[in-house]
């Protein structure tokens, strides 16, 4: 069993006409093997999903802006709030999983040749690990991310022996209090509140293994666990109803994921 070393970067929009817009990139080190992989996913309204992919790491900018370019699309992330804490989500002698939201809450603009620019809200992380999937404690994630007009939420909810959660509210942790996504979800504190799901529309639901062809022969050098994840994303309108009477209405695009 060599050495691990997973550097992952995820962005997302949701554009002014409704087009949701899904990025990753990563770059794998596993012993000897160094994998890298890029994938740029726009869901128009109404229309299937175009998945690009491909087997090198994005050209990233991680600054006051950050920016990536897949292929000959060009994203930028504009902060419109401050990031969350860099979370060690779990750690051990072995190594660690942490984790970033860089931006919870962004203006974003895509450029495309012959289409101009497009904007509209989104979001960007960032998660290092350097731990054996073996070791990681989770049997199920949770994950999501809201976006208003003046706020933002993100979550990360881990189902195992031991169960894990964590909540940000505009970038500073806040505590879950109720999870039944999704439908809604409570939260509490002196901006405490409840997070209520529209009717979702599914983004992704397959598992991850139908992505890994692109790698050919390759995909076999990964973790089992890593092959055999299965995931669904899901995008739905929301609003936050605060205990002070206020509310704030946006979108939250939120998965889950099993791993074996």
């Amino acid at each position: 069993m060599g050495r691990l070393r997973l550097d992952k970067h995820y962005g997302d929009a949701i554009l002014d006409d409704g087009t949701a817009v899904i990025f990753y990139s990563a770059a794998l080190s596993l012993g000897p093997l160094a994998l890298h992989y890029t994938s740029l996913a726009t869901i128009r309204p109404g229309g299937r999903p175009e998945l690009r992919q491909w087997l090198r790491a994005a050209p990233i900018t991680l600054g006051q802006v950050i920016t990536a370019q897949c292929g000959d699309v060009i994203l930028a992330w504009h902060p419109l709030g401050p990031p969350t804490p860099d979370t060690l989500l779990h750690g051990e002698p072995a190594g660690a999983l942490r984790w970033q939201a860089r931006m919870p809450r962004a203006r974003v603009r895509i450029t495309r040749p012959g289409e101009g620019d497009a904007t509209g809200l989104g979001y960007f992380e960032t998660l290092a690990v350097d731990l054996w999937p073996t070791r990681w404690p989770i049997r199920t994630l949770h994950w999501g991310r809201f976006i208003g007009c003046k706020n933002s939420l993100v979550w990360i909810v881990w189902e195992h022996e031991q169960p894990r959660q964590w909540l940000f509210l505009d970038g500073a942790p806040a505590h879950l209090a109720h999870f039944d996504l999704p439908r809604s979800f409570v939260f509490d504190g002196a901006a405490g509140g409840t997070l209520i799901g529209g009717e979702a529309i599914t983004l992704i639901a397959q598992p991850v293994s139908r992505r890994l062809r692109l790698l050919g022969p390759l995909r076999y050098g990964l973790p089992a666990m890593i092959r055999n994840l299965d995931e669904e994303k899901r995008i739905a309108p929301a609003r936050i109803a605060f205990a002070d009477g206020s509310q704030d209405e946006g979108f939250m695009i939120f998965e889950r994921v099993v791993l074996a």
